[in-house]
């Protein structure tokens, strides 16, 4: 199980489809260091560093999204499976949202 650091709650499961709004944390300054992102969660004073497929992921919300905008985009950039896109996006993105770095309007279920 997945817990939300900032709230403390659990994330059981995130239903991530394609309408799914996706938009960055407002508690997150990010510098960028050449590739790499390194971020600050600026109230608990935690630290995150993004690689550079995740990085370009935060680049491409700097507005809000939908999943399935966001796939087609990196869909078209990187030579993969849609599938195999989506899920890993997804992965990040649960992860994510467990760390207060993006907020999604999505439905969560309990359980």
């Amino acid at each position: 199980m997945v817990v939300n650091r900032a709230t403390r709650s659990p994330i059981s499961a995130v239903q991530i489809d394609d309408a799914t709004l996706i938009r960055r944390g407002e508690s997150m300054l990010a510098a960028y260091i050449g590739q790499e992102i390194v971020m600050m969660h600026m109230t608990s004073g935690r630290y995150v560093g993004l690689d550079d497929i995740s990085g370009d992921i935060w680049r491409r919300l700097e507005g809000p999204c939908t999943f399935g905008d966001l796939i087609d985009k990196l869909e078209a950039d990187y030579d993969a499976d849609r599938k195999v896109i989506a899920d890993d996006v997804r992965n990040l993105l649960t992860e994510m949202l467990a760390n207060d770095i993006v907020q999604l309007d999505v439905k969560s279920v309990q359980g």
